[in-house]
């Protein structure tokens, strides 16, 4: 064998080698990466442990306090045996308060709510709040009418001859609509601060500028059915 294919070898061997040692360091940095996957996973398994002892020591607190409840409770019930007749005297008397309470709830809701939703809806304020709204609304539909079939110039000429139309309705149209559910209501305010009132007392409770009608409550007011 000649120099020349010695050396050929060696350089083959070499070569070998090194691609050998390369695979080893890159085994070697997948094994040091895996281990220090292996420490986190490690350290937040012992963070879960430790957060797990804790709410279970939290746990047999909230136990033996609750045990300590029931135990006292539990006595509590064995002297309050002497007041049984005064707890059903006093039962009673509550279901009668309960009853007149649910008298009063069921006239709020089928005479007084309707009456006050009635009266907001005929109200100068919510008529102002809807007013801008509904000439918008009319305005798009003039002008989503006219804008079928018609040249841009036709649809101008028209809008120039119908003066009470706003040109830019389709383009406000759905703003101020949505502003119409946040918009405030004063009576709606009023109604709120009524609630001390008695509630034969709430009829009398009208928008701005409405007032009672003279010797009979208010205009379509629960009372002025009855």
């Amino acid at each position: 064998m000649d120099d020349r294919e010695a050396v050929r070898r060696s350089w083959k061997l070499l070569c070998q080698s090194s691609q050998q040692q390369a695979n080893m360091l890159l085994r070697f940095e997948k094994l040091y990466d895996e281990s220090d996957e292996l420490q986190e996973s490690r350290d937040r398994a012992r963070a879960k442990y430790d957060s797990c002892k804790k709410q279970l020591v939290d746990l047999q607190v909230a136990y033996d306090a609750k045990a300590e409840r029931i135990r006292s409770l539990e006595t509590a019930l064995k002297e309050s045996e002497t007041g049984i007749e005064q707890l059903r005297s006093d039962r009673e008397r509550f279901a009668v308060a309960a009853g007149q309470s649910e008298a009063i709830r069921k006239r709020l809701i089928t005479e007084f709510f309707p009456t006050f939703v009635q009266r907001l809806l005929q109200s100068k304020e919510y008529k102002e709040s809807v007013g801008e709204v509904f000439s918008l609304a009319v305005g798009k539909g003039f002008i989503d009418g006219i804008s079928l079939g018609r040249t841009q110039a036709d649809v101008d000429a028209l809008l120039n001859a119908s003066p009470g139309v706003n040109p830019a309705s389709s383009d406000l149209f759905m703003g101020e609509y949505l502003k119409l559910f946040e918009t405030h209501y004063p009576y709606v305010d009023k109604l709120a601060r009524a609630y001390l009132l008695d509630p034969s007392e709430l009829q009398n409770v009208m928008p701005d500028g409405a007032g009672p009608t003279p010797g009979g409550g208010p205009r379509s007011s629960p009372t002025a059915h009855s």
